[in-house]
């Protein structure tokens, strides 16, 4: 028992440490009253994070579609404490 707990610890803290260095989390705080229609919307996607980033992609897209580079969204250079550009979102892919 005690080998399957630690296993269990092992790959918890294996998650977290990717997570840190991956992955980003956003809070976002809808009315009841006045946001039911978002609500209701969200709750009927099978994937919330997916239609999330598909209606998120595609306003990048139509933002930017005639500027050269495709659309592609580059981060400021200055970012919130914690928060780590990716290689890829910069556009350098030698890190």
């Amino acid at each position: 028992m005690k080998d399957w707990l630690d296993s269990l610890e092992a790959r918890a803290k294996a998650q977290a440490k990717y997570d840190r260095g991956h992955t980003k989390g956003f809070y976002i705080k809808l009315n009841l009253r006045t946001d039911t229609d978002i609500i209701r919307w969200f709750w009927m996607q099978p994937s919330k994070q997916g239609a999330v980033k598909k209606l998120i992609r595609e306003e990048i897209a139509r933002r930017h579609a005639g500027e050269p580079g495709g659309g592609m969204l580059r981060l400021p250079d200055s970012q919130p404490d914690g928060f780590r550009q990716s290689p890829m979102l910069s556009g350098n892919t030698e890190a």
